[in-house]
């Protein structure tokens, strides 16, 4: 099988990558490099679908992430916390039901935190992509990236 060669907008596919809510559904172009959000509540509905439809063969249908990764990466990025206090009151955000948000209210209050936190998770969701793009046969060497990306 070949690879296909385009210019991917890294950004917009971490982003889409990260994305866990159940209304929204992301494919990837592999002529164009675009990511198309499908949303029932989008007015172009029908068209985009019936475009994904007609093109199976064009578009990749990006996953979810996996049940529980968000979690173990926010344990792994606690590991990053040299601080063994911090990371005791990190810990207990896994007892609440909305791990994620309890995660960075915590950090909220150390300067810095919620920032690395998010540059740890995209870390994260970046390599899935790549390998993930790579396993599609999509060559990544053409990866558009701000200048804050890399």
């Amino acid at each position: 099988m070949t690879a296909n060669k385009v210019s991917i907008e890294m950004k917009d596919l971490i982003f889409s990558w990260r994305d866990d809510s159940p209304d929204n559904l992301y494919y990837f172009d592999k002529h164009t490099g675009e990511v198309r959000l499908v949303n029932r509540n989008l007015d172009d509905l029908k068209d985009l679908t019936d475009e994904i439809e007609l093109h199976r063969e064009r578009y990749l249908y990006l996953p979810k992430p996996e049940p529980g990764q968000l979690k173990d990466d926010l344990k792994d990025f606690m590991k990053t916390v040299s601080d063994p206090q911090r990371r005791s009151v990190l810990d207990m955000a896994f007892e609440s039901p909305h791990v994620y948000a309890s995660f960075l209210k915590i950090l909220q209050g150390w300067e810095g935190e919620s920032e690395r936190l998010e540059e740890f998770l995209d870390g994260r969701a970046r390599l899935r992509v790549v390998q993930w793009l790579e396993a599609n046969c999509i060559e990544t060497d053409s990866l558009k990236t701000t200048p804050d990306e890399n």
